[in-house]
């Protein structure tokens, strides 16, 4: 089964940004005491370019997977906002 949350661009943008914004200000540890800073998110090729440009990509991608006969087998689940997600874990939990 795959599924995946796609609430859009400025959803993800959001969502990513806000979280690196938090660790930044609190300097929360990662791993083996990385810490992440601003400047991953406003860095020429750093994480929201990333999602904004390469979005449109994964988007096209991962809606092909359910009409593609290679897939068949899987069970396509498409969540638009934390609201779906959280419905869809209640379910199958």
């Amino acid at each position: 089964m795959r599924t995946g949350c796609d609430g859009g661009k400025a959803d993800a943008a959001s969502a990513r940004g806000g979280r690196t914004i938090r660790r930044s200000l609190s300097r929360t540890e990662l791993w083996s005491g990385n810490r992440e800073h601003l400047g991953t998110l406003l860095g020429r090729d750093e994480l929201l370019r990333f999602l904004w440009r390469e979005s449109p990509k994964y988007r096209r991608r991962y809606s092909t997977i359910a009409d593609d006969p290679q897939w068949v087998h899987l069970t396509v689940i498409h969540l638009v906002s934390p609201r779906d997600v959280r419905r869809w874990l209640a379910k199958v939990r």
